[in-house]
């Protein structure tokens, strides 16, 4: 029964578009940052840019770089999280904005049931914008170099990354949702949303979900997503804010 709700959460078609016309913008930021910074690359040495080499992949300026230049392109990071905070807040108050909440809570399905394939519709929508464009970007802009290319995003690095983006778009989605539930207006949501996670990054705050960018460069010197800092600001804190959002929307009326 859950799985039904996820899969029309998933299918609706207002989401559904909204996502069809971000990821693609996604994905171009960050092949014009990827494109961007390798044209720097090549004044800093003089020539053309430095390319994959079998031997020396996992050391090369080039394989560096492939792993550092998306917390070089702060645009793909603003626009991720405006998209997911759109998708939440169109996930949470869409259905009561324009009436047919009450159908869908007439259907035998639990407040919870229902709470819990919101979220992980969401997260599905936040989780594919998020990581197809880091892999795609990658693949189509060294596409003749797959087999050290493969190599390259099968590493501990590349995990550690997709592990701090999942951190950047998990807190995103938890105040949104918050949000969501708290008030009765999807613009009001929205902009509450936007003002908690985007607005600090204008004021030079590394706070979360932006610090968690920060931790790009960290991973290539040692660093981990794993410590007690990443996982309280990634983890710990998101789901104790989705509980939070979970106890409002129980105890909320339908409209």
């Amino acid at each position: 029964m859950k799985g039904n709700l996820i899969s029309w959460e998933v299918g609706d078609p207002l989401k559904v578009l909204v996502a069809v016309i971000t990821v693609p913008v996604l994905s171009y930021l960050l092949a014009a940052g990827y494109l961007h910074s390798m044209a720097g690359l090549a004044l800093i040495h003089g020539n053309e840019p430095p390319t994959f080499s079998p031997s020396t992949a996992t050391s090369s300026m080039s394989a560096h770089w492939l792993f550092v230049y998306p917390s070089l392109v702060p645009g793909f990071w603003i626009l991720l999280s405006l998209f997911t905070s759109v998708i939440s807040v169109l996930t949470f108050r869409y259905d009561r904005d324009r009436g047919y909440a009450l159908s869908l809570y007439s259907l035998p399905y639990s407040k919870l049931g229902i709470y819990l394939s919101k979220v992980a519709s969401t997260l599905v929508f936040a989780v594919l914008a998020s990581i197809f464009p880091l892999i795609a970007v990658a693949v189509f802009l060294n596409a003749d170099l797959s087999p050290v290319l493969w190599s390259l995003l099968g590493s501990t690095t590349f995990l550690y990354e997709l592990v701090l983006t999942f951190y950047f778009v998990f807190f995103v989605l938890s105040v949104s949702v918050l949000f969501g539930v708290l008030f009765k207006n999807m613009f009001l949501s929205f902009l509450a949303a936007f003002f908690v996670t985007v607005v600090p990054y204008f004021s030079s705050l590394m706070l979360p979900p932006f610090s968690f960018v920060e931790g790009f460069t960290a991973v290539l010197n040692g660093g981990t997503p794993f410590s007690p800092a990443n996982a309280a600001a990634g983890l710990a804190l998101p789901i104790t804010l989705l509980l939070l959002s979970l106890v409002v929307f129980l105890r909320g009326d339908v409209v």
